[in-house]
């Protein structure tokens, strides 16, 4: 069902949400059974050539596959570019199949529906505690820290300096949503070793991809960033509702500095401050840089497999 809701958001490929033979974008969807979806090309869509198009997609419903097995041994064409094993992708870097996909995905921890239970000191224990680099360690330093939307876009975002914490003096549990696929629980189970001598326990609440049931204190989830601006980001961190009178007002100031404001260096003070509100209330923490590799067959123009509103190609060979 996930799938298929993903398939009538306008920015990836519009489907009715009742008639599924009524979409706006390169492909419909034709059919759907426990295993596979399967998609042909809309006859319909003129937005730009269907020449050396595929005709129909399958996408094969695999619950792990950490290893691509299923593209190595099978007939799939090609792998996840969210589920490969961290350690098997750095003994394979150099395989000539082996693809990235340079969506820019930002790992962090967000607000769930029971996070005003959170007191403030709690909070700041958790802010200040976290340790980004422990973390990448633990995944073979392949994500790397972050500290900022601003990351995902190339930029050095500024790391807030650790303030010092003292344990509670009584144990605390939260509550900790996550969809279950590879690396999110061993992120979370680092977490907790990092929170457990602050008399802090995370409870994992698990759930399916896609589905955000779960009512949780936090929520570890994955955001991809905005084609060139991270500004929408930020406004919806704002428009949460979730922080302070005090907090709000001078989150509001900085975003209008963003808006209004073309001075480079007065841009990058205001997003330094917005990311400290933020991370300080615990909205919005970034922890790593998700990267994305797959793999696929040579006869796939792979620039054109996460290219949104395009149809996927192939290539000839003489």
């Amino acid at each position: 069902m996930h799938f298929k809701n993903l398939l009538c958001i306008i920015a990836t490929s519009p489907l009715h949400r009742s008639d599924t033979t009524l979409t706006a974008g390169p492909y419909y969807l034709l059919s759907i059974d426990s295993k596979r979806y399967t998609l042909k090309r809309n006859p319909y869509y003129l937005l730009e050539s269907h020449e050396n198009c595929f005709e129909k997609i399958n996408f094969t419903i695999i619950k792990e596959d950490k290893e691509a097995h299923q593209f190595h041994k099978g007939p799939i064409d090609v792998s996840c570019d969210t589920g490969l094993d961290f350690k098997y992708y750095l003994s394979n870097k150099d395989h000539s199949q082996l693809k990235e996909n340079n969506a820019k995905l930002i790992m962090l921890l967000s607000p769930g529906e029971k996070f005003k239970e959170i007191t403030p000191q709690v909070k700041h224990i958790i802010v200040n505690a976290i340790d980004r680099d422990n973390i990448s360690r633990v995944l073979q330093a392949v994500p790397k820290p972050a500290f900022s939307y601003l990351n995902s876009y190339g930029i050095i975002g500024n790391n807030l300096l650790r303030e010092e914490i003292k344990p509670l003096k009584h144990l605390v549990e939260l509550e900790i949503a996550y969809e279950n696929f590879y690396p999110n629980l061993e992120v979370i189970t680092e977490l907790n070793q990092q929170l457990l001598p602050y008399n802090i326990k995370l409870v994992n609440c698990e759930d399916e991809y896609g589905e955000w049931n779960s009512r949780s204190h936090l929520r570890f989830e994955i955001r991809k960033s905005i084609a060139s601006t991270p500004l929408l980001l930020y406004r919806a961190d704002i428009s949460r509702g979730l922080l302070d009178s005090n907090e709000f007002l001078l989150a509001r100031k900085y975003f209008s500095y963003l808006l209004q404001e073309s001075n480079e260096k007065n841009q990058s003070h205001a997003y330094f401050q917005l990311d400290r509100i933020f991370t300080k209330s615990l909205v919005s923490v970034p922890l790593l840089m998700f990267p994305q590799w797959y793999f696929s067959k040579n006869h796939i123009v792979c620039n054109t497999l996460y290219d949104t509103g395009s149809f996927i190609q192939y290539r000839y060979y003489n």
